[in-house]
Order: structure tokens, then sequence, then C-alpha cells
């Protein structure tokens, strides 16, 4: 049975790494590739590689692609909710 085609790509650019001399890391653990028994993914922006355990994808999902959290844009923060009249609710936990 051939792997998968992603896995191919993986084992393509790891070995062009490991000839000069460095090992892809796992951007969410370091761990790195070369020592890894994992699947991997690879960031479609930044490039960059993660486990797909690391990156929360089911590794059996050949559609899956990976933002990761330093290329997602920033989710707008909403305010604080507000009470009657204006006033900021402030709740407290006992």
């Amino acid at each position: 049975m051939s792997r998968p085609k992603k896995q191919k790509i993986i084992e393509a650019r790891v070995s062009s790494e490991e000839e000069e001399g460095e090992d892809t890391l796992c951007l969410f653990c370091n761990d790195q590739y070369s020592t890894s028994t994992e699947g991997w993914i690879s960031c479609i922006q930044c490039k960059k590689w993660a486990h797909y355990s690391c990156a929360g994808i089911d590794s059996d999902d050949d559609e899956s692609e990976l933002i990761c959290d330093i290329c997602k844009p920033e989710l707008p923060h909403r305010a604080p909710p507000t009470g009657q009249n204006g006033v900021k609710d402030t709740f407290c936990l006992i």
C-alpha cells in the first residue's frame, strides 16, 4: 500500500533539510522530525511543520489544511457585557 501524497512531500522536504545538517522541528512541541513516529502537516502560510496531534488535526483527513496560531489573524476582541444604564457588569466567582 502506498503512502498518502502528503507523507511523500513531507519526507522529500525533510530529506533535503537533513542533507543541510538541519532537522525539522514541530512548531508546537519542538520535537524533531527525525525522532518522531507521528504524521506531520505544514502550515499553508509560513510552511512550518507540526505533528497532526499537536495541531489538533485528524491524521486520516487527507484534505486537512493548517494555519498555525502565529499566522492566524487576531480575532477581534469583544467588549465586556454592559448592564443597565451603560454600566459594565462585574462578576465575582466564589
